[in-house]
């Protein structure tokens, strides 16, 4: 799973983003009183003035301190009903008449058909859910006017930030209600789906020979069920004594079946189970990556092949060269049968080489306390496929090991060493047979692994995430929740969006608001970056002139008064930019759906930073909403 921006953890990211938000809810504060001060120091004069935004503030923290949740509740019981009469469950049937009709469409052939059909059903979880809530959301003010219905609220003691509330509430509980069945159907839907077996008989089994003197075991492979077979290998082992061994099929399309033996000699059948190692939730452990050149020097990028995206760096084959990820707090009752390694290598080729086989590959082991490394698998690796090895406790050296420092130059040309040279110690090689966790593992946890590329002409490329040590994994069906409690969060950000705009705005102009913002948080990123100047091509005044000029991003901009005006107009969209994006949520952290289709743990860490920064909007714009009903004129 590609993770091209690391988040923090909640220890790390709470502080700088707490103070980031009071910053910016006392700067609005203030340019709001500043404003009300003004609008109505022109209509009234400046004493008038003070007095009713002095007033204001005293109903706004009134109206707070007796805030109702009965009320509250009863606006939203409202809502509720409302949202039912305007047939929002039409878009419950629509999802079942889409359920229905997947199968019709979705590739059975797919060879990773867990990932499709949870995208698949992620997309359209996400996607009904949202414009439902947008529309509800949005509608709802707007018709109370159009309707004259707020006029029975307004007439009644209801609080204008309780009506805001109460709509808030009442379309969630609306929303949360239809997301609630959608998600049950949907876990149904995918595990039923890719739901299936195989047949095995004796005639798809043929003996093979085996090194065991007179042993002989049994090699085929199984039916073809939804176009794919799986390859099966026997042992003598198991076919003695069957009882207490497990025998798994060759993984195909992303999964494997047990197979289990029923009776003896010409009675004997093989009964396959369901669907094995399909959905999964890896709980991984990532590690700090760094390079090693072809000079023996660590450093902190790899060679660059010509790729556009630059995600990866790559090592050159048959050369000093490796990919290093260090990993700190690795403990033996963590992982009593050793270290579970994944890693997606990227691959590329200046020549075609034997294409019926991947790149060959060496891991080894290093200890970065004293120095030792031990080459522990020789491996083939295709292009972003999964290679999964297991680091075992006792490890026979795959070739000769050695002790060497990890040493780093300086921009003075001066070298420093992880490990003084005189204090390396060859005799820590002198071994037939090494422990992982007494000779491999540091005293305080630490432990590298260092990936080569043995072709020569070929090279491995990788980012930080693409190796990880794989701890344990978590319920798959947790994980499926975690994944719609994301799609709750952008759906309860977007009723409160649609409710606060409305409160002030038309339908139509608040629905495209709201989807404005949204857009927005989608493209957070980009728009952070292009509001500090960082987007390669300059401005969106610069980039226009370069476009009519056909210029390249790197031409610099005449040098007279036009390129200071455009430099000096594009400092000025930049800050209108950066004022938007500070209105509009980071949508990337709430696409979950990757980490459940790729089979990864949603980190309970983003779940917190989601639910805060979900929390960090509702109040501000709770706060904008009540001063909106407060300033629209209701007759009573």
């Amino acid at each position: 799973m590609v993770l091209e921006t690391q988040f923090p953890s909640v220890g790390e990211w709470f502080p700088s983003a707490a103070l980031a938000w009071v910053i910016r809810i006392g700067i609005f504060c203030l340019i709001a009183l500043a404003l009300g001060f003004l609008i109505t120091g022109v209509r009234m004069g400046p004493k008038r003035s003070l007095s009713i935004v002095w007033n204001a503030i005293k109903n706004a923290f009134a109206d707070l301190a007796h805030l109702s949740f009965k009320r509250i509740f009863a606006v939203a019981l409202l809502s509720f009903k409302e949202a039912i009469r305007r047939k929002i469950l039409i878009g419950f049937v629509v999802f079942i008449i889409v359920l229905l009709f997947a199968g019709m469409f979705l590739d059975t052939r797919s060879q990773d058909p867990a990932r499709l059909y949870i995208n698949f059903i992620f997309w359209v979880n996400n996607a009904l859910i949202l414009l439902l809530a947008l529309f509800i959301s949005s509608f709802s003010i707007p018709n109370d006017f159009k309707y004259k219905t707020i006029y029975t609220l307004a007439t009644k003691p209801v609080r204008a930030g309780e009506i805001i509330l109460g709509r808030i509430l009442g379309f969630t509980l609306m929303c949360t209600a239809m997301l609630l069945v959608m998600g049950i159907l949907s876990y149904g839907f995918v595990i039923r789906s890719v739901a299936h077996t195989h047949n095995l008989t004796s005639d798809d089994l043929r003996f093979v020979a085996t090194t065991q003197e007179g042993a002989q075991a049994l090699e085929g492979k199984t039916s073809t069920v939804k176009e794919h077979y799986h390859s099966v290998y026997l042992p003598p082992e198991f076919l003695k004594d069957p009882s207490d061994k497990t025998v798994m099929t060759e993984p195909t399309n992303g999964h494997t079946h047990q197979i289990t033996l029923v009776g003896q000699g010409k009675d004997r059948q093989y009964k396959l189970s369901g669907v094995k190692n399909m959905f999964t939730a890896r709980v991984p452990i990532y590690g700090r990556l760094r390079f090693r050149d072809t000079t023996n020097f660590d450093v902190t990028k790899g060679i660059n092949v010509g790729d556009e995206w630059e995600y990866r760096s790559f090592i050159q084959g048959n050369s000093p060269a490796a990919l290093i990820w260090r990993f700190n707090n690795i403990k033996e009752s963590s992982f009593p049968n050793g270290l579970p390694v994944e890693m997606t290598l990227g691959v590329f080729r200046t020549h075609k080489g034997n294409i019926e086989r991947g790149i060959m590959g060496g891991l080894a082991v290093r200890n970065p306390e004293t120095g030792l490394m031990v080459e522990t698998h020789l491996f083939e690796s295709v292009e972003f496929n999964t290679k999964r090895l297991l680091v075992p406790i006792k490890i026979k050296p795959a070739s000769r090991p050695q002790v060497i420092a990890s040493k780093t130059k300086l921009p003075n040309g001066n070298v420093i060493y992880d490990i003084p040279e005189n204090k390396l110690n060859q005799a820590y090689a002198q071994k037939a047979e090494f422990d992982l966790f007494k000779d491999l593992v540091s005293s305080d946890g630490s432990v590298e692994i260092w990936v080569r590329c043995l072709d020569p002409m070929q090279y491995f490329g990788a980012a930080e995430p693409d190796l990880y040590i794989r701890a344990y994994d978590a319920p798959f069906a947790l994980n499926f929740v975690k994944g719609f409690a994301c799609i709750w969060l952008e759906m309860f950000l977007i009723i409160v969006y649609g409710v606060t705009l409305s409160s002030l705005l038309s339908a139509p102009i608040a629905i495209l608001g709201t989807m404005f913002i949204m857009i927005t948080g989608v493209f957070h990123q980009y728009v952070l970056k292009l509001a500090n100047g960082l987007t390669e091509g300059g401005g969106v005044l610069e980039s226009m002139y370069r476009l009519l000029r056909q210029d390249n991003m790197i031409t610099e901009l005449p040098d007279n008064v036009l390129g200071d005006v455009i430099s000096m107009s594009d400092q000025a969209i930049n800050y209108v930019i950066g004022f938007v994006g500070c209105l509009s949520p980071d949508l990337s952290l709430f696409a979950s759906s990757e980490y459940v289709a790729s089979g990864f743990d949603i980190p309970w860490n983003l779940m917190t930073i989601d639910a805060l920064t979900t929390l960090a909007f509702l109040i501000p714009l709770c706060i904008v909403g009540y001063l909106c009903m407060k300033l629209r004129e209701i007759a009573a």
